[in-house]
């Protein structure tokens, strides 16, 4: 069930239509408070065109204090980047245009999924979720972070049977926005607005859904911008996303910055990415003696040979002599890599059959702490030097 404020009796059908005909309609403030009053368990509350974007920014400002399982969705007839702003500052979950009847039934499905994880958290008096954080980093650029992420966090939201956040922290530059074709209309930036407001009803407004249990927290649109997110608003920010998701995937920026240098020490894996090319090998050997500098522990480390079987003159095995430990997973080169990037799809989602794919399998097995038949494979055939 969903209570409407404020929209035009000629729209009320549509809505009714959309949302199912147990939906409640209140003129006023006054009336809607009445309404929640007697009804508790009410979680959606959708706010009409012609309500005054003051008074729909002051209710969710009351409500996510006092009763912050109950989501607010805002319609406009003109959806603008002024009034997102403001709205997604003062908690309310989406903007949506209010002649888009589909968004609409979207947004309410995605608003009331939320509400029902506070409620039942609320309810049972469980602790707080605490979800794996994972690192995917490399201290140069062009190894396929991007790609390793956007598999990776696609594979855990298809397969760990959890819920998923793939997080942009390349700030500048960040490609997962183009890499997956999502819209940029909402990204950390608009944390920044926030300011000491960041909690999981703020984050749900700017996270966007790319997926069933798979969304994505972009970069900012504007490098220019990047400036402002700090390291601690990282910090406050992955805090609040694992206890809001199983698995947080995070795609870095090739460099020790105070925002990656905070995903570090807060992630639980740090997948660290190579390619056969001495550059990045060297990149490697310095970034894991500067993690060894810093104290965080070997045990977290996943070392990724991306493009493995390419002929380049060096070999996995000069890999693991170099940086001293094994090679946990191995990644073909492929054309079909970037073809599914310009394609604005992930090679996991069209083709998990691909060989690509079977390695991002045992990348996520590994996470999941499974056993994995295509990882045992793979290791023993480049090692018996079948190539």
């Amino acid at each position: 069930m969903a209570v409407v404020l404020g929209i035009s009796s000629e729209t009320n059908e549509r809505i009714k239509f959309t949302l199912g005909e147990d939906t409640q309609f209140v003129d006023s403030v006054a009336q809607l408070d009445e309404f929640l009053l007697a009804n508790p368990s009410e979680q959606l509350v959708i706010v009409g065109p012609d309500v005054d974007l003051n008074v729909a920014t002051n209710l969710s400002e009351r409500f996510r204090v006092s009763r912050p399982s109950l989501g607010i969705l805002l319609t406009r007839r003109r959806v603008d980047l002024s009034v997102l702003n403001q709205a997604i500052r003062s908690g309310i979950r989406e903007v949506i245009n209010v002649d888009d009847s589909a968004e609409i039934l979207k947004a309410a499905k995605r608003s009331q999924s939320l509400s029902s994880m506070f409620s039942n958290s609320l309810d049972t008096h469980l602790l707080p979720k605490s979800g794996k954080t994972i690192l995917v980093f490399s201290a140069k650029g062009g190894c396929g972070k991007t790609t390793i992420s956007t598999n990776l966090a696609e594979s855990l939201a298809a397969t760990s049977g959890g819920t998923v956040c793939l997080v942009d922290f390349d700030l500048q530059f960040g490609d997962v926005g183009i890499a997956l074709r999502i819209n940029p209309s909402k990204s950390i930036s608009n944390a920044v607005e926030m300011k000491d407001h960041v909690d999981k009803q703020a984050l749900s407004s700017l996270v966007i859904n790319y997926k069933p249990k798979f969304d994505v927290l972009l970069a900012p649109p504007n490098p220019v911008d990047a400036e402002y997110v700090t390291g601690e608003l990282c910090r406050t920010v992955l805090t609040q996303l694992r206890e809001m998701y199983d698995y947080v995937v995070i795609d870095s920026s090739p460099a020790f910055t105070d925002v990656i240098l905070e995903a570090f020490d807060i992630a639980d894996h740090h997948l660290l990415i190579t390619t056969l090319d001495v550059p990045t090998l060297k990149n490697l050997r310095v970034s894991s003696s500067t993690l060894d500098e810093l104290g965080l522990p070997t045990s977290k480390r996943i070392v990724i040979v991306n493009q493995s079987d390419l002929n380049a003159g060096l070999t996995v095995q000069d890999v693991e002599r170099s940086i001293g430990t094994s090679v946990a997973i191995q990644i073909p080169a492929s054309n079909a890599v970037p073809t599914s990037v310009n394609r604005g799809v992930t090679l996991y989602g069209s083709d998990p059959k691909h060989p690509v794919s079977r390695a991002i399998q045992s990348l996520t097995d590994l996470i999941l702490d499974k056993p994995s038949q295509n990882r045992g494979r793979r290791i023993l055939r480049r090692r018996g030097g079948s190539k």
